[in-house]
């Protein structure tokens, strides 16, 4: 009787592993979900849009969605967790890839929404592009508590 018992045992331990498995697959899933995400960001001249109020309000709003993930989710060993880095290719002061094609001359010179992933996802920034195609990187935040950053 006592095997019988002990297997039992044995089999709701394993069960238990199991789903704790599935459950840290499912959320390794969801950040691998968001990584590809961000690597099918479609690169050209389409992916290229002005920078609006309702660009900002997006902003908040994946922020706000971060921090609500953040506190729900928290963990507090992040030991072997790759912590997001801004592109390389896409820092500021460097010229766009060849593979976002020509600027349209609509939007030379004007803000634009940040398209590298790491700023994009939490970060309230914007870029402007010049006609040599240099990337120059703004924060989206009220200057001097006054001023927005739609002030002419």
């Amino acid at each position: 009787m006592s095997i019988a018992s002990g297997s039992g045992a044995l089999q709701a331990t394993r069960m238990q592993l199991i789903a704790e498995m599935l459950v840290k697959s499912t959320l390794g899933q969801e950040t691998q979900d968001e990584k590809m995400a961000t690597l099918l960001l479609p690169p050209g001249p389409d992916s290229l849009h002005r920078f609006s109020r309702e660009s900002l309000a997006a902003v908040e709003q994946r922020i706000a969605e971060e921090e609500a993930r953040r506190t729900k989710h928290y963990q507090e060993d992040l030991g072997d967790v790759e912590l997001p880095r801004p592109r390389a290719d896409l820092e500021a002061g460097k010229q766009l890839p060849r593979i976002f094609g020509d600027i349209p001359a609509g939007l030379v010179g004007v803000p634009l929404e940040d398209f590298d992933p790491f700023y994009f996802k939490n970060h309230r920034t914007f870029i402007v592009l010049n006609k040599g195609k240099a990337i120059f990187r703004f924060s989206a935040t009220s200057a001097l508590y006054i001023f927005s950053p739609f002030h002419p």
